[in-house]
């Protein structure tokens, strides 16, 4: 005992901070002892103390002997009295007098010395020099607890004011004064008891005391209450008690409140209670408080209950640090439920970023003591596939950097780093999402990152497995740590190194680490650029310096001038902003190359000869043509006096030209001294050779200086449309038009011609991406995967050799080059390009009529080019799955290539820019379903009855109602991304984007003000797209416009009455898209099947009764198909059919769809209530009704499989219907016996359709076994034991109804689909299967697999 004071004194007594030197300390405390300064009162209290060897002293107290022989001889001396009663009463007056004295009280609480000079032995190893104080010895006694227990309690108010006293200690606790705490020392001497007499009493006592003591003490009688206790009934009062203190008691003691409430043992009705004060805290309690309150609420639910209550609540800054501390805790399936929480708050944008910053700000010290359980959590978010998640992820990250202490940095450094590496291993998501962390620290505070600069280069010196957009990352994450306002010697030390690694880049071979240098370049000029001129930094000597090193490593390099000046225009756009004396300097040199290179007057144009002797000529005027004249000025794409061709000058005029243009709005916002080059003719071959008959004569050579003329052509004129889309002038505009027209036409050439180069064709390099993502081969590589395709279709061992060679020779042959193909080798549209969409559509018939109309005005050629680069850019940034590589690169090709300029953006301006387009393709989607609805070009039937209308005309009308499907397609699907895109941001409200967007599909095109109210926005834009779903020209649209309206109602939460509305709309909508002869389906299967199944999908969902509609579609479905197969030739009969899609060949997509619909719709019939009410009575009988559709739908679906016995359909049965039986034999079951007495019939019934299905599942797994198909036989052993266990179930029903002998258990016989009895599987009688439990006996000659059957 005398151990234990000696460890728990430090918990109790604070050392004094003015205590003197030890030595000195020691013989004043002797003296002290040797000469007190008060004596000791003479009473029955002392006397009797004295008599049994205690000794009584103001600075500390002595025992004679050990502390239970001290007890035994104390309670044997009050016993020898005549009245032990009157004895203790005297005892215990006498108790009160002398520790009236605070000295004596204060002596009382410390340890007691043992008295040496007593004939003790020392030297037993069981005697301690401290023994057990003097309350704690008089505790000890069964006979004094009770008095000294009230007498301290009374003890414990004197002490509300000033808690702490100072005491002079004896020699042997070190001597000296110490500062103790009265009540602690009171308290810590009842916690460490071995027994209390009336527990429950003195918890109610001390709890009464804390609601008067400070917050310390009364947080320790809060905490120490709930080890009194023994009966489990005084639980909720203490609980209920304790939360009286809570609300009117000292402040801060809600963390000792929730601790003891966790130590309780509470009935559900008051942890309801509880939990519901809990949650209350959450709301509005202090921050500090969260952690206790959260593992409170842990550990009374059963559940996380708590996340459900936290999102309900407002997101505030204790329920994001509620929910952080909820996924890092130990407990597994409490964190995995939290971080299921967390990340669904995350993508549905309940978790804004300024939350999260401001929860590091003032609470960083609460995340520091739980680091790396959040920085874990950070970096599992950082590999989430969720771009929304991802980006939370690279937050906290930011936070870690902002706002931890230094080790809390370089561990988030550490494993930043840790991410960046993972690019070697395809985690391009990863690894980006890492580097932006890096350079938004870097471009904010690079005082952050000096520290770490050395082990960050290191890091990113790996650039030789980098996109280009993570080397460009990398850089301007060196270059902004290497020129900031820090001077010391690391940073200049890393300026020098950075120069030397860049001028080792500049003068590589390698046409890679050339492209690295010259990113490096000009994110240094940008870093240097952006600092300040003082004494000790240079600038205009700096970027001279490095303008100097280009110029001089890229005098002769061409294609090193066209990356270089396009990474100047990638840094115009981006959040880097170039200094006016360098945009200046660069733009002047960019003029300077741009009229040496490429702009010639009519001297030099008149010339015809040209290096691969092609007639050239001046082409592409946009003027009129008694005016092509006066044009002085030309660009020069074939250039006749160059050793340079096309594929090697066009990157470069492209290149010049957005850069100049860039770097003048960024200095003057105008471009009217570039604006005469949008009018400019172009020299360039003559067009005779861009006919098909002509440019098949042509050398390979020429054809190569042919297609890198187009090439360059239109690659120019999307620059033009780029730069010059925006202006306001009228006569922009209509230029713009026409060179929109001219790079359609140029377009088209391009995919006519290119197949018909005999040894393949490489595109020339488009300016931006790496330059040896070229060199491969279009035509082989387009004719490859044709080759492998056809290759396994071709059987070399049975076929002849000469249609053998036909075959391969048809396998090789030259594919149609799409635009997808074509798009990795056109320079990239502006997204501002899509301003375009304003102008009207002018389709083929009005157009045919009157070419000359006045007002501006696209075609839908025209249209549908914007739309399909707006579709591919949506794609890219607003969809997760990344698209395939483009044509003629790498099968790991990098996805970003050609979105260069839309990376630039941040995400916000993307969606922001897209979402304001939703006007215009508003207007079109309308436009084009009225052309659509009139059917005006509805087919070739349409045009051949026009006796007027000539074959060439009737196939520019065919050829346009293409074109008008494909524009309507396009359009649906960019309206379907922006709808489902879902992302967290830090500056812009998706929610009011969200807004914008429903607000524009309401207006329909219109000027008409939208309806502000989020429900009718909803429901306008809802009956906007059901409108459509009428006039859609192929199945893909039917396709989007269902995801369209499911995702519309998927925003619906809090109207029951308009979901049901939108549901029943989209039900009706999806069984009609089922009843339509799609066109495009007509002969294509691969777009049947995914076409019948999302329809059917969305169908049976959304179906008010999915039972119901099953058992219609069977009905009417089943006779079309087996009507069509019976009777082939009857094609009168086709108009009747009620689903022209629907054959034999695919029933089985539809098949297994309604057998998952049975199986969750049977899986959430709930369990029957087992009261007398009424109203249970009525809801059991319902779930009678309902378990009787079920069984009766799952009688079609298993008869179905008689005419229908294809694997195809017998494995979803196998599967599904297993899943049936066991609901029914969990909820069915139970429904039929609490309904036997009073619906006897209806439960008989039921049961024997049920058994007319079980047995021909019992069939259905013999014939399984019978074809030895794995796939099926997998699922028969878990069937076969669900059938046996209800059939014992079914069993047990009769017998709790006393109807055991309506029911007889026999043997069924091994029978095929048709029920045609088959012979056994088994050699021998001993032999044993899957059955040989069953225990009724054979009989007969032949063996029979013995499966349980049952009749009633």
């Amino acid at each position: 005992m005398a151990s234990a004071n000696k460890r728990r004194r430090p918990l109790t007594v604070t050392q004094d901070k003015t205590k003197e030197p030890h030595n000195k300390r020691r013989s004043k405390n002797q003296k002290n002892v040797t000469q007190p300064s008060k004596t000791v009162p003479s009473n029955f209290f002392t006397t009797s103390l004295s008599d049994v060897g205690f000794q009584f002293g103001y600075t500390g107290n002595k025992i004679g002997c050990e502390s239970h022989s001290f007890r035994q001889k104390l309670i044997k001396f009050l016993m020898q009295r005549d009245v032990l009663s009157e004895s203790l009463q005297e005892f215990f007056s006498a108790m009160e007098d002398t520790l009236s004295d605070e000295d004596m009280f204060v002596a009382g609480l410390f340890p007691s010395e043992l008295d040496s000079n007593d004939n003790f032995d020392m030297s037993s190893q069981n005697s301690e020099i401290l023994q057990d104080s003097l309350i704690k010895l008089l505790l000890s006694c069964d006979e004094l607890q009770g008095d000294v227990l009230e007498y301290l309690i009374k003890k414990l108010p004197l002490y509300t004011e000033n808690e702490n006293v100072k005491v002079n200690l004896l020699p042997t606790l070190s001597g000296g004064t110490e500062v103790a705490n009265i009540p602690r020392l009171i308290l810590n001497h009842l916690r460490w008891l071995d027994f209390i007499n009336e527990s429950s009493a003195l918890a109610s006592k001390l709890l009464e005391m804390a609601s008067v003591m400070q917050s310390m003490v009364a947080c320790d009688i809060i905490s120490f209450v709930p080890d009194l206790l023994t009966d489990e009934c005084d639980h909720s009062t203490v609980a209920a008690t304790l939360c009286d203190l809570l609300n009117n008691g000292p402040e801060k003691i809600t963390s000792a409140v929730f601790d003891a409430l966790s130590n309780l043992m509470l009935p559900n009705s008051m942890l309801k209670e509880m939990q519901d004060l809990a949650i209350s805290n959450l709301a509005c309690g202090s921050v500090e408080d969260m952690p206790v309150v959260v593992k409170y609420l842990l550990k009374s639910c059963k559940t996380v209950d708590v996340g459900k209550e936290v999102n309900d609540d407002n997101v505030h800054v204790g329920d994001v640090v509620c929910l952080f501390l909820l996924c890092i805790i130990h407990n597994p399936q409490h964190s995995k439920q939290a971080t299921v929480l967390l990340y669904s708050k995350i993508r549905n944008n309940q978790l804004p970023f300024a939350i999260v910053q401001k929860s590091f700000e003032l609470c960083s010290y609460l995340f520091h003591s739980h680091f790396k359980g959040v920085c874990k959590l950070a970096k599992n978010m950082v590999w989430s596939s969720s771009q929304q998640i991802r980006k939370m992820g690279a937050l906290l990250y930011e936070m870690f950097l902002l706002h931890m202490d230094n080790f809390c940095k370089q561990e988030a450094i550490g494993y930043l780093v840790e991410h960046i590496s993972s690019v070697s291993n395809s985690g391009t998501h990863e690894a980006d999402t890492a580097l932006d962390v890096l350079c938004i620290i870097a471009s904010n505070k690079p005082e952050v990152l000096t520290s770490y600069a050395n082990y960050i280069r290191d890091a990113l010196d790996r650039m030789d497995i980098m996109s280009l957009k993570q080397v460009r990352a990398s850089y301007a994450v060196l270059s902004s740590l290497a020129y900031n306002e820090c001077t010391d010697a690391a940073t200049l030390g890393m300026r020098d190194e950075m120069h030397m690694v860049l001028q080792k880049q500049l003068t590589h071979v390698s046409d890679k680490y050339h492209h690295i240098g010259i990113i490096g370049c000009v994110s240094t000029m940008v870093a240097i650029s952006r600092m300040d001129q003082n004494a000790n930094f240079n600038k205009s000597k700096e970027l001279s310096s490095l303008m100097q090193t280009m110029n001089y490593v890229l005098r002769n390099d061409i294609l090193g001038w066209a990356i270089f000046y396009d990474e100047i225009y990638l840094v115009t756009l981006g959040n880097s902003k170039i200094c006016k004396s360098l945009a200046k300097k660069v733009s002047t040199d960019a003029r300077v190359k741009l009229e040496k290179y490429f702009l010639s007057d009519k001297e030099e144009s008149s010339s015809s000869a040209t290096k691969c002797k092609l007639d050239s000529a001046l082409r592409y005027f946009l003027l009129p043509e008694d005016q092509h004249s006066e044009s002085d000025v030309s660009i020069k794409i074939v250039n006749n006096n160059n050793k340079l061709n096309a594929k090697q000058m066009s990157p470069l005029l492209c290149s010049l030209f957005c850069a100049i243009a860039a770097l003048e709005k960024t200095q003057s916002s105008d471009l009217g001294e570039i604006d005469a080059l949008l009018c400019c003719p172009l020299q360039t071959y003559a067009s005779k050779y861009e006919e098909t008959d002509t440019f098949q004569t042509l050398s390979s050579d020429q054809m190569t200086s042919v297609l890198d003329t187009l090439f360059a052509t239109v690659n120019w004129f999307r620059e033009l449309i780029s730069v010059f889309a925006c202006e306001s002038d009228d006569d922009f505009k209509s230029n713009v038009l026409d060179r929109l027209k001219q790079a359609c036409e140029l377009q088209a050439t391009l995919q006519r011609l290119i197949p018909l180069t005999p040894n393949g064709y490489v595109p020339p390099f488009m300016g931006s991406g790496k330059r040896e993502a070229t060199v491969v081969s279009w035509r082989t590589v387009a004719a490859s995967s044709e080759t492998k395709k056809m290759s396994k279709t071709l059987d070399c061992s049975t076929m002849e050799p000469k249609k053998l060679q036909k075959e391969k020779k048809a396998a090789v042959a030259p594919v149609a080059i799409t635009t997808s193909l074509l798009r990795p080798h056109l320079r990239e549209l502006n997204i501002d390009v899509f301003s375009l969409f304003q102008y009207p559509v002018q389709f083929c018939k009005e157009n045919h009529v009157n070419s000359t109309s006045e007002g501006l005005f696209i075609l839908p050629s025209h249209l549908l080019y914007l739309l399909n680069d707006l579709k591919q850019k949506v794609k890219h940034r607003l969809v997760l799955n990344k698209l395939p590589p483009g044509f003629g690169h790498k099968s790991g090709g990098n996805s970003d290539i050609g979105f260069e300029k839309l990376d630039q953006l941040s995400m916000d301006e993307v969606v922001t820019k897209v979402v304001k387009l939703t006007t215009h393709l508003q207007t079109h989607l309308t436009a084009l379903a009225e052309k659509l609805k009139s059917k005006t070009v509805s087919g070739p039937e349409d045009a051949d009855s026009d006796d007027s209308m000539s074959s060439v005309d009737s196939g520019i009308f065919l050829k346009e109602h293409e074109t008008i499907a494909d524009c309507f397609e396009s359009i649906l699907e960019i309206l379907l991304h922006v709808l489902t895109w879902n992302c967290s941001h830090q500056n812009t409200s998706p929610q009011s984007l969200l807004h914008q967007f429903l607000g524009q599909l309401c207006s329909k095109g219109s000027d008409s003000a939208a309806p502000v109210d989020n429900t009718a926005m909803l429901s306008g834009s809802f009956r906007c797209f059901v409108n459509f779903s009428s006039i859609l020209p192929s199945s893909t649209c039917g396709c989007i416009v269902l995801k369209l309206l499911t995702s519309l109602h998927g925003l619906v939460t809090d109207n029951k009455s308009q979901q049901t509305w939108m549901a029943k709309k989209i039900s009706k909508a999806a069984d009609d898209f089922l009843k339509v002869d799609w066109n495009d389906c007509a002969g294509n299967p691969s777009k049947v099947s995914p076409a019948l199944q999302a329809f059917f999908a969305a169908f049976l969902k959304y179906s008010e009764d999915p039972l119901l509609s099953i058992e219609t579609f069977i009905k009417h479905a089943l006779p079309d198909i087996l009507g069509d197969n019976s009777e082939p030739n009857q094609e009168d009969d086709e108009s009747h059919i009620t689903y022209p899609l629907l054959t034999k060949a695919n029933f089985h997509i539809l098949y297994k769809g309604m057998f998952e619909v049975l199986g969750t719709t049977a899986a959430a019939i709930p369990t029957p209530s087992t009261a007398k009410s009424n109203a249970s009575r009525v809801d059991n009988v319902d779930l009678l009704l309902r378990w009787s559709e079920a069984v009766k739908v799952l009688e079609m679906l298993i008869h179905i499989l008689k005419s229908f016995s294809s694997r195809s359909t017998i494995g979803p049965a196998l599967k599904h219907a297993k899943s049936v039986v066991e609901s029914f034999v969990r909820t069915g079951i139970p429904a039929c016996e609490v309904t036997f007495r009073e619906h006897q019939d209806d439960v008989i019934n039921l049961l024997k359709k049920i058994q007319s299905s079980t047995r021909q599942l019992q069939h259905l797994a013999c014939h399984s076994k019978v074809s030895k198909d794995s796939s099926l036989t997998n699922h028969v052993p878990a069937l076969k034991r669900s059938l046996e266990t209800f059939v014992f179930r079914v069993k047990a029903l009769m017998v709790l109804h006393n109807c055991h002998e309506a029911f007889w258990l026999g043997n069924l016989k091994n029978r095929n689909l048709q029920g045609e009895e088959i012979l056994s599987q088994m050699p021998t009688a001993g032999s044993s299967d899957d059955d040989s439990d069953d225990v009724t006996p054979q009989q007969g000659d032949k063996t029979t697999e013995q499966s349980y059957s049952e009749s009633y």
